[in-house]
């Protein structure tokens, strides 16, 4: 949990040497990882910063902090891992009670969009 806060102060305060550390590293992928994968793969969940850690990995792969080839396979996974969660859901919860109530509020053109690009 120590090491946790030490990487939320260190993403905050913008310190690129303390981020640069071996155990921050892993402990940062593992946030990445989360981040990106509840991003994609829960819908109440879209508001993480993801787009934001993707700026701060690419200054830390410039810098050498952290490795490219790694950090695309995490990423990829991650984001894979999360559309694929995200799948699931809507297919599961898309024609439940729930889920058709919050569609009957969006415009029918909507509708009429989704059908026509999947169709």
């Amino acid at each position: 949990m120590e090491l946790l806060t030490q990487l939320l102060q260190a993403l905050w305060a913008q310190d690129f040497e303390t981020l640069a550390n071996p155990s921050m590293i892993g402990m940062l992928y593992f946030v990445l990882f989360v981040i990106l994968f509840l991003e994609n793969g829960l819908l109440p969940a879209a508001f993480l910063p993801g787009d934001s850690l993707l700026v701060l990995v690419g200054v830390l792969i410039a810098k050498g902090a952290m490795g490219y080839p790694q950090t695309i396979l995490l990423l990829t996974v991650a984001a894979s891992l999360g559309c694929w969660v995200s799948y699931i859901q809507g297919r599961w919860l898309g024609n439940t009670r729930t889920v058709q109530n919050w569609l009957s509020h969006l415009p029918a053109h909507y509708h009429q969009r989704a059908h026509h690009l999947f169709s």
